[in-house]
């Protein structure tokens, strides 16, 4: 059984990363060199988050929101390393049946040349994507685990990093307890029922 989460307000962001494996560096002579991989990918699911819950994304979480949004494309997360913008058309960012996709021209900048040095080096070997949560929903993995699925969220980062672990957030462990609540609360009343139709 799973449930719906409280949506939380809209200065609630999170942030989620995972190692990356198919990052392509596409140079072609006479064009700007490009960045071009994955996110996020569906169906992927976490290792366990704090010790408190897996998470997963379920596919499509991302296409609803993604026309017209700003986001940026950052190092670090750090505001000022920024190498692209789909406001500004020097990145495109698209959903398909793996993820959330990524294609990034990248300026003529000593940043964009330290980052592919970084990236070559594997220095920097993660993706992280910044997020806001329209829609989520608890329930229990076969192991009995807590699992989040994310349904539907909005996108405004993208950044490299080099911690590949999911980051813990407030929004995530605040939903996790009022699972556990409701959880708890409808297993008592079960038990109740059962004690009342036995006489107890």
């Amino acid at each position: 059984m799973t449930t719906t989460a409280t949506k939380p307000t809209a200065e609630q962001n999170e942030k989620r990363s995972i190692g990356i494996s198919d990052l392509e560096i596409r140079v072609e002579q006479g064009k700007p060199t490009r960045l071009i991989g994955y996110a996020a990918k569906f169906g992927v699911r976490s290792q366990p988050i704090y010790g408190a819950f897996r998470e997963v994304i379920a596919k499509g979480a991302f296409g609803k929101n993604l026309p017209g949004a700003d986001i940026r494309f950052l190092v670090g997360h750090d505001t000022r390393a920024i190498l692209g913008r789909t406001k500004s058309g020097t990145m495109k960012v698209t959903e398909d049946d793996i993820g959330l996709r990524f294609d990034l021209t990248l300026p003529e900048t000593t940043l964009a040349k330290d980052t592919i040095e970084q990236i070559n080096r594997r220095d920097l070997d993660a993706m992280s994507f910044g997020f806001k949560k329209v829609e989520d929903a608890w329930g229990e993995d076969e192991e009995g685990f807590d699992l989040r699925t994310l349904k539907e969220v909005k996108v405004f980062e993208l950044s490299l990093t080099a911690f590949p672990a999911y980051d813990e957030t407030e929004v995530a462990l605040r939903d996790l307890a009022a699972w556990r609540e409701k959880k708890s609360h409808s297993r008592r009343s079960r038990l109740r029922l059962r004690l009342t139709d036995q006489g107890a």
